[in-house]
């Protein structure tokens, strides 16, 4: 099995097979209580075994190098109008925009000179709930996440390189998201102020 395939919490057993019948098997430096025994092996019996072992298999921890690796933004299949909506279930955020929000922003997208803009309007609110979301769990629950959830794996591991307690205040949530983030909301005022700016000149 690959390597690309584990992930999570993996339990492990080690075992010697026979992969041949063998006639009058001795175990070499046997105990003496089997004195000259020997044995008759057929293939695929169990020679020996070691003791079943638990570790921790998570190969994709990407620190948040990209926002895209731990937030999807998607049109709602089936509204129009209304607000958005969050679901932190799988391995990434998902982002649901209504269908004509999700058009805006679609066209927003395309403009590189308002990127803050789309920043401290969709992707910031979406992380400071996730960080508000793993703040609310214990300890149990937050491991257990982590081996569920690769956008938790990622967002704590960045919390972590970035030495930001997990389960700080709202207050320190709040600017710690803004931290991470690359500050978001001064990102977007200064988008905002540059477009007016351009719009009157």
């Amino acid at each position: 099995m690959g390597a690309d395939k584990i992930w999570g919490k993996v339990e492990i057993t080690a075992l010697c097979v026979a992969l041949v019948d063998m006639h009058k098997y001795k175990i070499a430096g046997q105990h003496l209580d089997y004195e000259d025994s020997v044995f008759e092996i057929k293939s695929g019996d169990i020679l020996a075994y070691s003791p079943t072992e638990e570790f921790d298999a998570f190969l994709d921890i990407d620190p948040i190098r990209k926002i895209s690796s731990i937030l999807d933004i998607k049109r709602s299949t089936d509204r129009i109008l209304g607000p958005a909506l969050i679901d932190f279930e799988g391995h990434r955020i998902e982002v649901e925009l209504p269908q004509k929000d999700w058009q805006n922003y679609v066209e927003l997208r395309s403009d590189s000179a308002i990127k803050g803009l789309l920043a401290s309007n969709v992707v910031f609110p979406a992380i400071l709930q996730a960080m508000n979301y793993v703040r609310d769990l214990s300890s149990s629950q937050l491991e257990d996440a982590k081996a569920s959830m690769r956008w938790c794996r990622s967002l704590v591991a960045k919390l972590q390189a970035a030495n930001i307690a997990i389960n700080g205040s709202a207050e320190d949530t709040f600017r710690s998201a803004q931290e991470i983030l690359k500050e978001p909301i001064t990102r977007g005022l200064s988008d905002i102020l540059e477009e007016l700016h351009r719009t009157n000149a």
